[in-house]
């Protein structure tokens, strides 16, 4: 008896907690992941989002966590109110607190399966049929040397009318698309349906979150943050329609955004993606070998290096002790999400990149 009354009073939670851990015992399982949700239900329920949210002209997720935001902060007061008056009696906060459990559970469920399964999917290395591991400071150096090679080559082809498209956003956000759907001709993963892609309503403030762009898991729009440097913006947007197509993990991300940018037919849409992976290798290879590195940087183009110095500066003017802080709730929130590097989760796109050219041959970089 007791024990139906408990399963009773207790039904909602229950039922939440067994949810929440079917959900969790599943997510362990990367070849039902890919095979029943990442290439499977997860389809439907991207394109369904996209459908929904798509034609909307501004940020419907940027405005569900501005309501998300109030409220907490409705919420938070009433609670302080209540703790006031003394009205906080034992009853009441356990009241409170299994609302709070519930919500809780409810937002994890929501999330994980309208797009944070991906997490735990095989991914494009299952896909490419390569295999991301260690690498010698040797293929880093090829690595920094090709991308420098990819820069020599593209820059001269860039005219003015190619890189007016990193201004206008509705041209390079058309153009993204055109390449995701040229890309699927080879790589038939990418193929992109019911396009999302919208400017952040919170621009300015995601600077001072350090982000550039973003996946809103809720509502399937890919944002960007159109106050970047201009050339950054197309394998930004390039990017977050990889975390569309359920890409979740950033290195993966990015190697769906190289592959689709690199075929771009628009030149300076390849320089945006050959000079945001030039910058992730030398980075790495200054820890690595720093008198290489130098050597490498010098031999950059002059555009290139003036890039560089635009994007740090960019960068730098939002440095505060805020970013810092969300950086860090971030790379907690990657290592949650299965990723053990946390934000340098990007840079291990060179692991991604050297496994390509053990495979399919450095001339294909």
């Amino acid at each position: 008896m007791k024990t139906a009354v408990f399963i009773n009073k207790y039904r909602k939670e229950l039922l939440l907690a067994l949810l929440f851990f079917s959900t969790f015992l599943f997510g362990l399982n990367q070849f039902w992941v890919e095979r029943f949700y990442a290439t499977g239900v997860y389809i439907f329920i991207s394109n369904f989002l996209r459908h929904c949210f798509g034609w909307i002209p501004f940020s419907f997720g940027d405005f569900l966590y501005g309501l998300a935001l109030l409220i907490i902060i409705i919420n938070v007061r009433s609670l302080f109110r209540l703790w006031r008056q003394k009205l906080l009696t034992k009853n009441k906060w356990l009241q409170i607190a299994r609302k709070f459990l519930r919500v809780v559970m409810a937002i994890y469920l929501v999330f994980q399966w309208l797009w944070g399964l991906n997490y735990h999917r095989l991914g494009s290395a299952y896909q490419l049929k390569i295999d991301p591991g260690t690498y010698t400071t040797i293929e880093l150096e090829q690595l920094t040397d090709t991308l420098n090679s990819r820069l020599h080559e593209i820059i001269p082809q860039i005219t003015r009318t190619d890189s007016a498209e990193w201004l206008d956003f509705p041209t390079m956000k058309n153009r993204c698309i055109t390449d995701y759907n040229t890309t699927a001709k080879t790589f038939p993963f990418v193929q992109y349906g019911y396009p999302s892609v919208k400017k952040m309503v919170i621009g300015n403030i995601g600077g001072y979150g350090g982000f550039s762009g973003y996946l809103n898991p809720f509502t399937g729009e890919a944002q960007l943050n159109a106050n970047v440097p201009p050339f950054l913006r197309p394998y930004i947007t390039c990017h977050e329609i990889g975390h569309q197509l359920g890409y979740a993990a950033e290195e993966e991300a990015n190697m769906i955004g190289y592959l689709v940018a690199r075929q771009s037919r628009n030149p300076a849409v390849r320089y945006s993606v050959y000079h945001d992976l030039m910058t992730y290798a030398s980075r790495e290879l200054y820890y690595a070998d720093s008198n290489a590195y130098h050597a490498y940087i010098d031999k950059l183009p002059p555009l290139a290096k003036k890039h560089s110095k635009q994007a740090r500066d960019y960068y730098a003017s939002f440095r505060s002790p805020v970013q810092s802080l969300i950086n860090q709730w971030y790379d907690l929130y990657l290592k949650a999400n299965s990723q053990s590097k946390g934000v340098q989760s990007y840079s291990y796109i060179n692991a991604w990149l050297i496994a390509y050219a053990k495979k399919y041959g450095w001339q294909n970089i």
